[in-house]
């Protein structure tokens, strides 16, 4: 079982139950060592090609869902690097993130948006109620202590009819491709010629939930109207799954 060491303190990283119970300044310290690990500026920038395919149509996926408008203001939640603000070019934009190494990041890119950010958990953020007209997640509940609680607090923060979006790994499908991988090598030769690594299965490190479709439904189906549900790169081959939500009354 492997153990991280932060301070003096040791504590437990290896298994979900005990990375869900630590308390939140080891969760951050926890949180701080896995973005460094897999620094997702890394995963945008050098991961292999097709799965580079794979997010840039999961993040035209969210756009289209978001339909930005120009006096949109609206919150990413787990913004990390500032990659996703990258390709916007409407709306004003704040991001938040637990991480400070990849808020200094996305803070020294330039924008065609207005940008602000955060340091901040996202269950609890330092926003007023109805504050932003859009809010989402781009693959980050599945890092988080709790994921209904950043659904509760994303509805919290909307305006009336504000919509809700984040996408998850399809985890369960991920790891049976990945299986079949391992066992023809394929991994060990995507990993000789990519910056990003693969592992096995990520809910031995980073991801502290296995999402499905019946699990992205759960979290947020008694908080939100569920809009629409969908599958990159597609329904056959269902890797990611994007959900979009309205806040009503």
């Amino acid at each position: 079982m492997v153990i991280f060491k932060s301070d003096g303190m040791r504590f437990f990283v290896s298994d979900i139950e005990n990375r869900v119970m630590i308390n939140d300044k080891e969760f951050r310290l926890w949180n701080d060592s896995m973005a460094k690990r897999y620094n997702p500026d890394i995963y945008h920038k050098n991961t292999f090609f097709l799965i580079k395919i794979i997010e840039k149509l999961r993040i035209n996926t969210i756009l289209t869902l978001l339909n930005v408008s120009p006096n949109d203001k609206i919150l990413e939640l787990g913004c990390g690097a500032g990659n996703l603000i990258e390709v916007f070019d409407k709306g004003c934009i704040f991001g938040l993130d637990l991480s400070i190494d990849l808020l200094n990041i996305a803070k020294s890119r330039r924008y065609n948006v207005q940008s602000n950010f955060i340091q901040s958990y996202g269950e609890t953020t330092p926003f007023k109620s109805e504050t932003f007209d859009k809010i989402y997640c781009s693959e980050v509940l599945e890092h988080v202590k709790d994921p209904k609680a950043i659904c509760y607090e994303a509805y919290r923060l909307l305006k009336e009819k504000g919509l809700f979006a984040f996408s998850v790994p399809n985890e369960r499908f991920i790891n049976s491709m990945k299986t079949l991988m391992h066992l023809s090598c394929l991994d060990k030769m995507i990993n000789l010629i990519s910056k990003y690594k693969f592992t096995k299965d990520m809910t031995e490190e980073w991801h502290l939930h296995s999402f499905d479709l019946d699990y992205a439904k759960n979290i947020v189906r008694d908080i939100f109207l569920i809009e629409k549900i969908k599958f990159v790169p597609s329904l056959l081959f269902p890797v990611r799954i994007v959900v979009s939500c309205i806040k009503e009354k």
